[in-house]
């Protein structure tokens, strides 16, 4: 079998791609040019809120995370988060515990459609309603809120949804 130049090609760019592929932790560079750079996503990331940065960077470098659709779970507590901005770029979170912070805005996680339970429990929580737009949401637990509004929950009636009230929201 004689090889050509398109065969040496294509099985130089397969060995590349598997070079690439195992070396998720390392920067590959070719003629002094970054080819390859799985810190490049986590760089790029920015949240205002110190302990959240430090709990997302955390996660990403141990899950070895190189891009936020890759994100699927995400545990932050308990710690001093106060301010959630900058979180909705992981769209593709399914379970995310943010239990005992110091949380009162939600409002960053209507667009995360994808979650199927989320942990609020004991934070300082005054209204649950904007959560009304998370169609996969299977549990959500807000006990721990003592000025949590019952009401905001009545937006959140669906089947199939277990919600774990603060004691003074009980029914």
């Amino acid at each position: 079998m004689r090889l050509t130049t398109s065969h040496c090609k294509v099985s130089l760019f397969a060995l590349l791609f598997f070079t690439l592929a195992s070396c998720s932790n390392y920067e590959f560079t070719l003629n002094d040019r970054t080819v390859y750079d799985p810190t490049a996503f986590r760089r790029s990331l920015s949240f205002s809120d110190p302990a959240l940065d430090a709990c997302v960077m955390a996660a990403l470098v141990e899950a070895n995370i190189t891009s936020a659709g890759q994100l699927r779970q995400l545990q932050c507590g308990p710690g001093e988060i106060r301010d959630l901005s900058g979180l909705k770029v992981f769209h593709r979170l399914e379970n995310l515990g943010l239990a005992n912070n110091l949380i009162v805005n939600i409002s960053e996680l209507t667009s995360m459609t994808s979650l199927k339970q989320l942990d609020l429990s004991s934070n300082d929580i005054l209204d649950v309603s904007a959560l009304s737009n998370l169609p996969e949401l299977k549990l959500l637990i807000a006990e721990g809120n003592s000025q949590l509004r019952c009401e905001s929950f009545s937006d959140l009636l669906k089947e199939g949804l277990e919600i774990r009230r603060p004691k003074h929201c009980k029914y």
